[in-house]
């Protein structure tokens, strides 16, 4: 069935794609489901089904009533009883795949509770893998907006086809941006990933290649290391030479080569 593309002809794509990688994309999605599902909330969870994380809570109002959803169902535990989550969750490998929840026949009396204090008429979540482990995208609408519409049902797929992606690939490039200012502004990053490097030197020239990416200039590692500026300028020479570098221009292109090499090896748990 062809996906029904009227109700974006108004829509700011301009807004959203701008978005990416920025603070504002979690509301520029939310707008984006507000507008084709006729959602009032949107929740981003990682982690598990056993132990799921809240990313973000938006609310299509502006109030705080989606942050108190998430907060309940995972302060409270709710997701210990949320079997259908469960279940959809074991059901696809790698996904996204889209599934609508039972909110009126729920066999848990704990969830029956939960949609009514927290007024859930219709839920709908992607559920699949992203670079960064298992991602949620759930869309509430409360019950006094009623069901989705048919066309909104139709229109379902784009949680799973166009909104998952975009929300992975924004994730996806926070940890790159994060990961990058890492990669220059950790003197322990730096020292890590010079010793992953497979051209061997002493542990003196990388403590000093590692302070000059660091920044530090040649007096300021002389003090830091206990060593003579002369003998900081042997070093330098000597690493310079090893690898064909001219410049310090040269030796931040010839570490950023070696950190997209083996960066994956320094990124937390």
């Amino acid at each position: 069935m062809a996906t029904d593309w009227r109700w974006s002809g108004g829509f700011q794509w301009d807004s959203l794609l701008a978005s990416f990688g920025r603070p504002t994309f979690e509301v520029e999605v939310t707008r984006l489901l507000v507008e084709a599902l006729g959602v009032d909330q949107v929740h981003i969870f990682r982690g598990t089904v056993d132990e799921p994380q809240i990313v973000a809570s938006i609310c299509a109002s502006g109030t705080g009533r989606a942050e108190q959803q998430s907060e309940r169902y995972i302060g409270q535990k709710v997701w210990r009883f949320d079997s259908e989550f469960s279940r959809y969750d074991h059901d696809i490998e790698h996904g996204p795949a889209v599934f609508r929840f039972d909110t009126v026949r729920t066999k848990s009396q704990e969830m029956r509770d939960f949609y009514e204090f927290v007024d859930v008429g219709e839920r709908v979540m992607a559920i699949g893998d992203s670079p960064s482990g298992r991602l949620y995208l759930a869309g509430i609408r409360s019950r006094a907006r009623g069901c989705f519409t048919a066309d909104e049902e139709h229109r379902l797929r784009l949680l799973g086809e166009m909104a998952f992606p975009m929300v992975a690939r924004h994730y996806a490039l926070q940890r790159e941006k994060q990961s990058m200012s890492r990669a220059l502004t950790s003197l322990p990053v730096i020292e890590r990933c010079l010793s992953l490097c497979r051209e061997n030197f002493s542990k003196r020239e990388g403590q000093v290649a590692a302070r000059m990416l660091y920044g530090l200039s040649t007096e300021g590692i002389a003090l830091d290391l206990g060593i003579s500026a002369d003998t900081v300028v042997c070093y330098r020479r000597r690493f310079y030479q090893r690898f064909g570098i001219g410049c310090f221009r040269d030796l931040v292109i010839w570490y950023m080569d070696l950190y997209g090499a083996v960066g994956h090896y320094l990124e937390p748990n």
